[in-house]
């Protein structure tokens, strides 16, 4: 949740932490180099406990979470509109509890004054995309999210 230097968005809002590694891919995430970095600069971050070093560098060490509450209901606070990237940090549809997901889609559906912007940090989008659209038939706010 912070005014970002990315060129294509306004904010960025991380309300999960952590990943899993699933594929060869994974070695080359930028997510978990920044993840180390920044709980060694920022103890109290929340990433530092997310993160191993490696002989081949930092390593998301499989623990995921929900990000603090006053950190995932920071957009119902926002006055002004804006671009926010969606978990930078992370990936919210990958391998997480739905209740997880079902928590941050409810944060977008209440802050309609944004635009919500996500990206695929996996290699494996048909799985992904399947496990959403089963989520999605039975829940109203997945169905605003997967609209956006």
């Amino acid at each position: 949740m912070s005014e970002s230097k990315i060129q294509w968005t306004d904010k960025t809002w991380n309300p999960t932490r952590g990943c899993k590694p699933k594929s060869p891919g994974c070695a080359n995430c930028y997510a978990q180099r920044q993840a180390w970095r920044i709980g060694n600069m920022q103890p109290a971050s929340n990433y530092g406990d997310l993160v191993r070093m490696t002989g081949n560098g930092p390593r998301w060490n499989g623990v995921t979470a929900l990000a603090t509450d006053k950190i995932i209901t920071a957009p119902l606070r926002w006055r002004n509109p804006c671009m926010v990237f969606v978990d930078s940090m992370s990936d919210l549809f990958y391998d997480r509890p739905f209740e997880h997901i079902a928590a941050v889609l409810g944060i977008i559906y209440a802050s309609q004054r944004q635009i919500w912007l996500g990206r695929a940090h996996d290699q494996h989008p048909i799985a992904r995309a399947r496990r959403c659209s089963v989520r999605t038939r039975r829940h109203h706010t997945a169905r605003r999210y997967e609209r956006l």
